[in-house]
């Protein structure tokens, strides 16, 4: 009799956990369906961006995979003075960095002006740098400046980044 007793405990024990694996399981195949079908990607979610240091607002951007691959950026300085932008590199985090020609300097942009800067680039290796339409991809860009008084000797350097979906 003290047998029978055991072999019903180990037996509720097994389907206890029977149970709960089935459970499991159907709750991991769910989860992989949703990846699959890219419902659990946090880039989707997220919203457009174009982040740049206190110097300078980020008014407007664009990243076209039409051929040639075109960024478009529209920036307006927040300087206390007359400013001299002398360089604007752009590069990725992908395998093959994020490139273009062209845009990328300017000269005497005036502070707080209501006037945008913008800068256009062309020839950019979307598809080198894994950018396909439709996906959201992050842009590191590095711009360099002086003020006109202190002259090229003083350059300051600032990071930023655009986070957006290419069109």
């Amino acid at each position: 009799m003290n047998l029978r007793f055991k072999n019903n405990k180990s037996q509720s024990a097994l389907e206890f956990l029977t149970t709960y694996g089935w459970a499991f399981l159907i709750l991991l195949v769910m989860i992989s369906a949703l990846a699959y079908f890219g419902i659990l990607n946090p880039s989707k979610v997220l919203p457009n961006s174009c982040t740049l240091g206190s110097e300078f607002y980020c008014m407007d951007y664009t990243l076209q995979s039409a051929s040639p691959g075109t960024l478009r950026l529209k920036l307006k300085s927040n300087a206390a003075s007359l400013i001299n932008v002398s360089n604007i590199s752009l590069t990725s985090n992908s395998v093959t960095p994020f490139a273009c020609s062209g845009g990328g300097t300017g000269t005497g942009i005036l502070p707080n002006s209501t006037i945008p800067f913008d800068i256009t680039w062309t020839n950019c290796n979307l598809a080198a740098a894994g950018f396909t339409s439709g996906n959201k991809v992050k842009i590191l860009m590095k711009l360099r400046y002086f003020e006109v008084t202190s002259g090229p000797s003083y350059s300051k350097e600032v990071n930023g980044e655009i986070f957006t979906t290419v069109i």
